[in-house]
């Protein structure tokens, strides 16, 4: 289905009964991938020439707006940013499907990221410590919470992923997921 856009003709692909995906150009048509969204949002997203940002969201500047949006607040809140924050559940920014977005506290939003680059052990939230033995900590309305020492790896991030999932709830972003089960 061929739907006119500001610069070019978008082309939505409809994936599912209940979504479809949107192109995402660059500068000069260069096509970067895809974004899912519901087919009950298209009529909101069409009109948009959506891209990615540097910081790796979906965005385009809907017509008669000062500024870009994230696709996700547009579809989500209109676009209105003293609502709040808004999440991708399943951390994928491409997917921007109203079962994967959610409104939160920007604290919950923290604690759904992914591994930072910087992290030299390859598992968030544990460290190794100067005496050779592998530190799980976590970090929970601004307090660190030492969860203990470990002489393997695996049990200190077992231990993580046992409190991230205590203490974060439904925004724990644990080093091991749990499939689920359909």
């Amino acid at each position: 289905m061929r739907i006119k856009s500001r610069k070019f003709y978008c082309r939505l692909n409809f994936v599912a009964a209940n979504e479809a995906k949107i192109p995402l150009h660059g500068r000069s048509g260069v096509f970067y991938g895809w974004a899912i969204i519901d087919l009950c949002d298209i009529d909101r997203v069409k009109d948009v020439a959506w891209t990615i940002d540097p910081r790796g969201y979906v965005a385009g500047r809907p017509s008669k707006s000062k500024s870009s949006v994230t696709l996700h607040r547009w579809i989500l809140i209109d676009g209105n940013s003293e609502v709040g924050t808004i999440d991708h559940a399943d951390g994928n920014k491409l997917n921007n499907k109203r079962s994967n977005l959610r409104q939160c506290s920007q604290a919950e939003n923290a604690r759904n990221t992914k591994l930072a680059k910087n992290n030299s052990s390859g598992f968030k939230g544990v460290s190794l410590d100067v005496n050779g033995k592998w530190r799980a900590r976590i970090w929970k309305d601004r307090k660190e919470i030492r969860i203990g020492t470990f002489s393997n790896i695996e049990d200190a991030v077992a231990a993580y992923d046992k409190a991230a999932l205590e203490l974060h709830g439904e925004f724990a972003s644990p080093n091991i997921r749990e499939k689920k089960v359909v």
